[in-house]
This record gives C-alpha cells, sequence and structure tokens, in this order.
C-alpha cells in the first residue's frame, strides 16, 4: 500500500485512520508489512471515544508516525483515508516510568463533513468533549504503566507548523 504525502495538493492534511470511534480494538500501522495490526483489545466497557490516526510520512518524538484524533460523526475504519482541517494541537509529555518524551496529538476534523465547518481553531470544541479525550488518552496510558500529562493546547497554526517538522 502506497501512502499518500503529509498534505494534498489543495493543503489539507491526509489522514490513515488506525482505529474506528467506539473500537475496543487498538491498531496501529506496520510500516514494515503495510498492514494495520491489531494490537490490543481495550478492556470491556472501554472504546476509543473518537477516531484515531496517523499523518503519512511523519515521526512524532515517540518514533511512531505522528498522532491526529478526528472528529466526525460518520463510521470509518481502518486504513480509511480523510482529508482533514487541523484545528490544533494537545502538547503532552509521555512516561514509562524510565523515560520521557513528547507525544502530542493532532485534533482535526474532515474536510468532507459539513457538520463541522464552524470548527476552526482547538477552541471551538466543546469543554467538555476535549476534556473527556484528555481524559481517555490518561486513562490509556494508565492501562500500559505510563503517564500522559497535558503541556498545553494550541491553534491551528501551531498544529500545520508542528506537522512540519516532523516531516
Amino acid at each position: 500500500m502506497k501512502l499518500p504525502e503529509s498534505f494534498t495538493k489543495e493543503g489539507h492534511l491526509n489522514v490513515i485512520i488506525e482505529t474506528p470511534r467506539s473500537s475496543r480494538n487498538k491498531f496501529t500501522y506496520d510500516e514494515t508489512t503495510q498492514l494495520f495490526k491489531l494490537k490490543k483489545v481495550l478492556p470491556f466497557g472501554t472504546s476509543f471515544p473518537i477516531d484515531m490516526g496517523f499523518i503519512p510520512y511523519t515521526k512524532a518524538e515517540d518514533g511512531d508516525l505522528f498522532d491526529v484524533f478526528v472528529f466526525m460523526n460518520g463510521l470509518t475504519f481502518p486504513g480509511c483515508l480523510v482529508e482533514c482541517r487541523p484545528l490544533g494541537i494537545i502538547e503532552a509529555e509521555q512516561s514509562d516510568g524510565t523515560n520521557v518524551f513528547r507525544n502530542d496529538r493532532i485534533v482535526a476534523v474532515p474536510i468532507a463533513s459539513k457538520d463541522y465547518d464552524n470548527l476552526t481553531n482547538i477552541e471551538d470544541l466543546n469543554a467538555t468533549t476535549l476534556a473527556d479525550l484528555i481524559n481517555f488518552c490518561i486513562y490509556y496510558n494508565e492501562m500500559e504503566g505510563r503517564t500522559f500529562v497535558v503541556k498545553g493546547m494550541k491553534g491551528s497554526e501551531d498544529a500545520i507548523t508542528a506537522i512540519n517538522a516532523k516531516r
């Protein structure tokens, strides 16, 4: 499978969905096999609150492809390409008890959906929804024996700058 570029010709962000919203299954893209691999299954009663994907041809500080949370109402699947508009970035540090590293997340909405036309920046998201997403990140990492600490949130321009720095 050939991955698309990080951005489209029109400047939209290309996001490949790894794990769909409401899934208990955490998938990860395996660059060697170019397939999506089941990484783990979340405990009963727990699921991903939002679609999670990555930006092709990027490397985050944790060594993985740069993570993106995509707010959308429709269903997706692992490997689905979604052209997005970045709203911002959640700046975070993650620790496994020995190492501390940045593990930022881009927050985006699909270009194809009119449901989110009014959202242009991370501050436009419902505060409770954003807090729920952050709490999920904290819980998800705790299940793995890691910590996840939000260091800040910045807007769409900062998100684009961060993405370009990771390419």
